[in-house]
């Protein structure tokens, strides 16, 4: 019986583990949209259409079937542009960081 509740608890143990990493990789995806949501929160709504394009850090482009940690992100609207980094968190499926390379930067015509 012993064996067992042992057992039990290290495998409790491994998923509880697994599943508190989940987000330290994240997909691409998921990085544009952790990226929209930092724009809108720093620098508030946008008037027009925000566009967001993500590639991993390091890396010129993402391959086919594969999550990173760090993401270089850009973002763009009708009036300005700005660069990020957008990193997975252990703390959960929700959370990120985000580190602002450049920041709100007119676009001059």
């Amino acid at each position: 019986m012993k064996p067992l509740v042992v057992a039990c608890v290290v495998a409790l143990m491994l998923l509880t583990a697994s599943s508190a990493r989940a987000d330290y990789f994240i997909s691409k995806p998921r990085a544009e949209t952790f990226m929209r949501a930092e724009v809108r929160a720093r620098y508030g709504e946008s008037d027009g259409i925000l566009g967001v394009s993500c590639r991993p850090q390091w890396a010129r482009s993402a391959r086919r079937g594969f999550v990173y940690h760090r993401w270089a992100c850009a973002w763009v609207d009708d009036s300005a542009w700005g660069r990020m980094i957008i990193a997975g968190s252990s703390r959960g499926r929700d959370w990120y960081h985000a580190l602002v390379v450049k920041g709100l930067t007119p676009i001059s015509f």
